[in-house]
């Protein structure tokens, strides 16, 4: 005896393909480059493939599967909704490799919604579906991405400076090398982003004894002298939570310091033409990630016994 085909709309399928057809079509047409918070953003707005952006082709993929929640076309929904996974998964693949986007993210996870309620839907005891191979590959990957938005969103804590400086120094107060560094860029500090790392407790606490004396109004390096040359050393009063706050910072720090590949100190970071001294109007304007140690400057002529080059501001 045939059984007549349920034709009644899929509830869950059509609420959460109608959330994506949504938020595509949002994205497509309007400014929502302002409200993303990652960098891949950008990259990934300007996607197109034979001329055709890649959100207008998330809201055809979206429209077709709320039309085919909306005729109650369980088989069919499965289908396409596993077709368009497979693509999602090749584009969290990229950006694996590139940049994490967040709108992509929120649009991955409709996908995989969609997927997942078209597969619940057409699920019955008589007709296992398997294990959710689809689901399980995306998830690895949707899993990745959102490490490296995280990374990318917990920036550094500075010091003193801006997000925007042309230097970057990751410095420990106890460090002989990086107050080397640091008085090296004293006529430019202006540029300059200061970002500390805590290697034990004692530089926990100077680090402290800065933050404060920089509240205050003091300059970051009258802070760092009286911090760590000032006898006896002064002793920052912390609550537990501003302890536990504070090292928490100082633990992200020292993240960074590893992602870029350092694990010694000061770690000095440029972008673009850095305003530091030695640099010359002719330096290549590239970004670098520079571990030093302590400089030694040579003489005017490149030899180190050389007499030192003449005052170019004298008149």
């Amino acid at each position: 005896m045939l059984q007549r085909r349920n034709s009644s709309p899929l509830g869950i399928p059509l609420l959460v393909c109608l959330a994506g057809l949504s938020f595509a079509t949002w994205v497509a047409f309007a400014d929502s480059q302002e409200t993303c918070i990652s960098t891949g953003c950008q990259l990934f707005s300007d996607l197109s493939y034979a001329g055709v952006s890649l959100w207008h082709v998330g809201m055809f993929a979206f429209a077709t599967l709320s039309l085919a929640a909306l005729l109650g076309r369980t088989g069919l929904g499965l289908a396409l909704a596993g077709l368009f996974l497979l693509g999602d998964i090749a584009l969290l693949a990229l950006m694996a490799f590139i940049a994490p986007c967040a709108n992509c993210l929120i649009i991955a996870t409709l996908f995989a919604l969609s997927y997942a309620a078209f597969r619940a839907a057409k699920a019955s005891p008589r007709e296992p579906l398997g294990f959710p191979w689809l689901l399980f590959i995306w998830a690895l990957l949707c899993s990745s991405n959102l490490v490296s938005l995280a990374e990318e969103r917990l920036s550094p804590w500075i010091l003193q400076g801006t997000p925007e400086a042309s230097v970057r120094i990751y410095f420990s107060p106890s460090c002989p090398a990086c107050r080397d560094a640091i008085m090296g860029l004293l006529p430019s500090a202006k540029d300059v982003a200061f970002i500390p790392v805590a290697e034990n407790d004692d530089d926990l606490n100077a680090i402290a004894v800065m933050q404060g004396q920089i509240a205050e109004g003091s300059s970051f390096f009258l802070a760092y002298r009286r911090a760590t040359e000032a006898t006896p050393r002064p002793v920052a009063l912390l609550s537990a939570t501003q302890e536990a706050s504070l090292r928490f910072k100082l633990l992200r720090n020292k993240a960074h310091v590893f992602a870029a590949g350092s694990n010694r100190l000061p770690l000095i970071q440029t972008h673009g033409l850095a305003k530091l001294p030695g640099i010359g109007s002719n330096a290549p304007a590239a970004d670098a990630t520079l571990p030093l140690q302590p400089l030694e400057f040579e003489g005017c002529s490149g030899q180190p016994s050389a007499a030192p080059c003449p005052d170019a501001t004298a008149r």
